[in-house]
């Protein structure tokens, strides 16, 4: 899951369990006497809870579109999860498709997507565990050593809050002390994802947070994001007691998927910068380790990691390795040359991908141990680019690096230039100084018929990766053309000699 804003939890009686109809969240119970707490969310950056994606978007946010990476922020390779004993016997996490009974039914659509999503969470834990020595694999209910999706329609009226789905859920049968629901509702009315969890911080297996009966909702908007973050809050994951808790449920020591600033006021601290944001647990102190040292904080309260609703395995292979050269600063519209380095572990495919956080940028190929970088000429400020490895067993690594766009006291002269080959303009913008093409900037082509002295426009271009544009005019007799280019924060304009094409 992508790391989100949330609004502060607040404590709730029953009664005040109608709130749970507005956006997702977590549904607290400290033990032993019950007192229902609610925990609203907010969706991911960008994610509008209002509006349920396609199964083509769902299809793209999960593996991309062509010619696109699609970044490590899930990670399972193949939708594989732990086959365990016959898939049904002991506790388990049963994996179910709920919608509204006015909601139309995409289940054939999307139950591969579904099967990935528990894929992707299975994976994210095991990831982690392997971290201190260990493998944790989700108790998934399965059938063949496939998941198994039960079907629920709810009530035109049963998706429109937590409390009322459950209700209908348990109502339908869907209450077994021996299972934890992990429940994908199709429905966009403002929830994200809220699950339930109890305030138990007790080193038992009695612990409430290791019993069943409970459910974890994520809606459509925000399928492939929350999946792992909800179903952690059901195991227990993050009690108040942890040295990095918010006392909301969640953590704020970072990059970690239960990590975020929830309007607690505690500030992020970026702790674990080299991890990706779904990473359980960073530094593995404050709710799942596999293997805790004698005495620390996860040896003597709860831990996650031990939860009957896992199961032990032996841990992954080593993650490969990635490091990053990349420009600190460079001026927009000039390219620049990016590059990786990695290790992989032997016998492993891998894949190199690269993205970055300013939205206009580009990278000339997206996938590849190098590429091309690049700011359209008139952009500002600064982001990050990061290069992301995912090897053929799914386990990644990523390097990122920040830069900064510059822009200069006195803006850089440019020399704009106009070349024609029979009726096919092209035009080309380089910094005067260096010489080096300038990408993204925007060009002005104007005409003047043979005879007379006024210019006209024709229309305006932008000068692509390698600074050049063509442009292919159709004069009806003897025209001269030329053109201008645009000023920006950076560059200064500049006008070309004008050419003539004779008729």
């Amino acid at each position: 899951m992508t790391r989100r804003d949330r609004t502060r939890a607040r404590v709730w009686r029953v009664a005040a369990l109608l709130a749970l109809a507005f956006s997702g969240g977590l549904l607290t119970t400290p033990a032993p006497a019950p007192v229902a707490v609610a925990h609203l969310d907010e969706a991911p950056a960008g994610v509008d809870l209002g509006r349920s994606p396609s199964t083509g978007e769902l299809t793209a946010r999960r593996y991309g579109s062509a010619g696109s990476f699609q970044a490590a922020t899930t990670a399972a390779a193949a939708s594989d999860i732990a086959c365990v004993g016959d898939g049904s016997d002991g506790t388990r996490v049963q994996a179910i498709y709920a919608r509204a009974s006015n909601v139309p039914d995409r289940f054939a659509e999307v139950a591969p997507l579904i099967a990935q999503y528990a894929a992707d969470a299975d994976h994210q834990l095991n990831v982690s565990a392997a971290l201190s020595g260990a493998g944790r694999r989700i108790r998934y209910v399965t059938q063949n050593c496939q998941l198994d999706i039960v079907q629920a329609e709810l009530t035109s009226l049963g998706d429109n809050s937590f409390s009322a789905s459950r209700a209908e859920l348990r109502a339908q049968g869907f209450n077994r002390s021996d299972r934890k629901y992990l429940v994908w509702v199709d429905a966009a009315v403002g929830i994200c994802g809220i699950a339930e969890m109890y305030s138990d911080d007790r080193d038992t297996a009695s612990n409430w947070n290791n019993s069943g009966n409970m459910y974890a909702r994520v809606d459509a908007p925000c399928w492939g994001y929350a999946e792992a973050h909800e179903l952690l809050h059901t195991i227990g994951a993050v009690q108040d007691s942890a040295a990095h808790s918010t006392n909301a449920g969640h953590c704020f020591d970072e990059n970690d998927t239960m990590c975020y600033s929830d309007g607690s006021g505690i500030p992020m601290v970026s702790t674990c910068p080299t991890r990706p944001s779904w990473h359980v647990d960073c530094n593995l102190d404050d709710y799942f380790n596999a293997s805790p040292s004698p005495g620390s904080y996860l040896d003597t309260h709860w831990n996650s990691a031990g939860s009957a609703y896992l199961e032990g395995a032996a841990p992954l292979p080593p993650s490969p390795s990635i490091a990053l050269n990349a420009p600190s600063s460079f001026y927009a519209g000039n390219k620049v040359g990016v590059s990786a380095s990695v290790s992989v572990p032997a016998g492993r495919t891998y894949t190199i991908g690269w993205t970055t956080t300013l939205a206009g940028c580009k990278f000339t190929a997206a996938t590849g141990a190098s590429s091309v970088f690049y700011c359209p000429a008139k952009m500002i400020g600064s982001g990050q680019i990061t290069a992301t490895v995912i090897d053929s067993l799914g386990m990644t690594a990523s390097a990122t690096k920040t830069f900064s766009l510059k822009v200069p006291w006195v803006k850089r002269k440019t020399i704009t230039k106009l070349s024609i080959s029979g009726k096919r303009l092209t035009g080309k913008v380089v910094d005067a100084v260096t010489g080096k093409t300038i990408a993204g900037m925007k060009v002005t082509i104007y005409y003047r018929r043979a005879g007379s002295t006024t210019w006209k426009k024709i229309t305006t271009r932008k000068t692509g990766v390698s600074g050049t544009f063509t442009y292919k005019v159709k004069p009806p007799r003897s025209t001269y053309y030329r053109l201008k280019s645009s000023s920006t924060p950076t560059w200064a304009y500049d006008r070309s000699p004008s050419k003539k094409i004779t008729i």
